[in-house]
């Protein structure tokens, strides 16, 4: 599920490399390794071009996000606005205007409307000139589409040509490839889930175990159960467990406390637990908690998942106490405007106090 603009240059590369120069006609786009079912962006939170709300896909490219970087031109005051990764069918309205003020405000009075579709954003509002760069990740255009944009445009960039343009296709079985190109390790792509709360990483490795287990193609529900019945053969209780999407990315989803400890008590007790240990983020170091516990106290010494949704936010992971001992430890708040700050205040109350045992 991470495949970044800089593998897709890496794989384009390669393939340039074998002495390819050209594609005569279309590119054929081979998705069906999952089924996806019809997916509404805007449905959990009204926020369609975030990119936590992308929907899983087998092809899927860069998170299907661009990143938007904005700088004050002073001496024409305008907005300067770069895209990257750059999309060839991708077109930008540019309606921002700059104004006098401090760097601050909600998306610093920038608007990103879809135009038509996700091929044409409008970029508007007022921008203030105080600000020296500012930058915005949205999700842009179908999966299919954006792998058309930036595959065609690393090609070309490499030096290699294309004549089509892109139409779907299904891979035929009997044919070899001519190049392979290995995704991440489940290590490595753990890692980038847990530390940073990569939601559609997330989703695709439910998809994923589904496709590996059962056979493409991989669904949602085949993933569910084969994590069910994973913790069945291991003894692990899963009947208050209640799994949605894969991703904390839910309403639905439920787990208790204790349950969770036990999960964790007993990974701890498995071959992996140091690179599933290694996959959570460092309190006051690194992922989803570099700016939070970073006095002497507890920087370093609580490796955790956090979570956050409006009126819920948890934590789960271990604690290094101060007497070398090591604890289990989740919280999980449901609590209206929890998320506010009160939440994160009894969270590391309860590892402050947990430390000096």
């Amino acid at each position: 599920p991470f495949l970044v603009t800089e593998r897709v240059w890496q794989m384009l590369r390669n393939l340039r490399n074998l002495g390819i120069e050209r594609i005569d006609g279309d590119l054929l786009l081979d998705d069906s390794w999952f089924e996806v079912a019809e997916h509404d962006p805007a449905a959990f939170d009204r926020q369609p071009l975030r990119a936590y709300n992308v929907a899983p896909n087998s092809l899927l490219m860069n998170f299907k996000v661009v990143r938007y970087w904005f700088e004050p031109v002073h001496d024409t005051n305008s907005v300067r606005v770069r895209v990257d990764p750059a999309l060839r069918n991708l077109q930008i309205e540019n309606k921002l205007t700059l104004v006098p003020g401090a760097c601050r405000g909600y998306q610093r009075g920038i608007a990103i409307t879809p135009n038509g579709g996700n091929d044409v954003m409008t970029l508007s509002g007022r921008f203030p000139a105080g600000c020296e760069r500012y930058a915005l990740d949205r999700t842009v255009l179908t999966h299919n589409d954006y792998v058309w944009g930036l595959v065609s445009g690393l090609w070309q960039q490499s030096g290699g040509s294309i004549s089509g343009g892109w139409r779907k296709a299904v891979a035929p079985a009997d044919e070899e490839p001519l190049l392979e190109f290995p995704s991440l390790s489940l290590a490595e792509s753990i890692a980038r889930i847990n530390k940073h709360s990569n939601n559609v990483m997330a989703r695709q490795l439910m998809y994923t175990l589904s496709a590996e287990v059962n056979g493409a193609p991989g669904t949602e529900e085949g993933g569910r159960q084969v994590i069910l019945d994973w913790l069945a053969e291991r003894g692990i209780d899963s009947a208050r467990l209640v799994l949605d999407n894969g991703a904390g990315l839910s309403r639905r989803s439920r787990i208790t406390a204790r349950d969770m400890a036990s999960l964790l008590t007993f990974a701890w007790q498995q071959p992996h637990m140091p690179e599933y240990l290694a996959s959570m983020s460092l309190s006051g170091l690194d992922g989803t908690l570099r700016r939070r516990f970073r006095d002497a106290t507890l920087a370093g010494k609580a490796h955790m998942k956090t979570g956050s949704l409006d009126h819920v936010t948890a934590v789960a992971g271990f604690l290094q106490a101060r007497s070398g001992r090591r604890y289990a430890v989740v919280a999980l708040h449901n609590h209206e405007d929890i998320h506010r700050g009160p939440g994160e205040e009894v969270q590391e109350a309860l590892l402050r106090w947990l430390h000096e045992q």
